[in-house]
């Protein structure tokens, strides 16, 4: 059986328009030369697909199923064309992302879903990171993109800002400011703020309330290796989230 794309696409202009002189006009073509494709696809499928008068064109029950089919037919085909187009361009077939713990939130599945319909042909290589590298992996050029959340070391690095996040203080159930709503940062400059002990300056100065403290410098804590049982761990660092 040989069947040509052209036929199919004539097929389904006839189809839609019940006309041959509106598909021919639509694809512009002759109406003799579509009317002799149309007749060679139902040949070569050994299949009626309309019911012509001499007013009226109708497709048939097999040419109702064929439509039906053949739409979804031929976008898997043009899928698969551009993506063979894409990587005779020689367009990279993976993407390497970064994230730390929650990457986008709500928002990283519906960017991913986008992102795979763009990009058929395109692979994501996930990559997750601890809050050792707030950099996600950027900077040291072991991610293409990556979900981040800064401040932190961003030379070279461009940015697009998808939300912003409410920044809160996390303590032990006992702690006097554990049963307040609202904190401000200047409460909390005498305060042991853990985790902050990274390799990038920014992050650390961010959590360490730097900005806050007028230039002096911070208090050295002695911290226990392990929490009492009604203590929380901050995340990330210093009591923030």
């Amino acid at each position: 059986m040989e069947v040509h794309t052209r036929q199919l696409q004539y097929f389904i202009a006839v189809a839609e328009e019940l006309s041959f002189t509106r598909a021919a006009q639509r694809l512009h073509v002759s109406q003799q030369g579509l009317s002799s494709q149309i007749k060679q696809l139902e040949h070569s499928l050994d299949v009626v697909l309309f019911v012509r008068t001499t007013r009226n064109v109708e497709l048939t029950a097999a040419g109702s199923v064929f439509l039906q089919d053949l739409r979804g037919a031929l976008t898997g085909l043009s899928a698969a064309i551009e993506r063979a187009r894409a990587v005779h361009r020689g367009e990279h077939d993976r993407l390497v992302l970064g994230a730390m713990e929650g990457a986008a939130l709500t928002l990283t599945e519906p960017i991913l879903s986008v992102f795979r319909e763009r990009h058929p042909g395109v692979s994501v290589d996930f990559r997750h990171f601890s809050y050792e590298d707030p950099t996600v992996g950027l900077v040291n050029g072991s991610v293409d993109v990556a979900f981040a959340r800064r401040p932190f070391v961003d030379d070279g690095v461009r940015f697009e800002r998808l939300f912003a996040e409410p920044v809160m203080v996390m303590v032990p159930s006992s702690h006097r400011l554990a049963d307040r709503t609202v904190v401000s940062a200047q409460e909390l400059l005498h305060e042991p703020l853990l985790g902050a002990a990274t390799l990038d300056p920014v992050w650390n100065a961010f959590w360490e309330l730097d900005a806050h403290r007028g230039g002096r410098p911070r208090r050295s804590w002695a911290v226990r290796p392990h929490c009492s049982r009604n203590c929380t761990r901050s995340r990330p660092a210093s009591g923030w989230y």
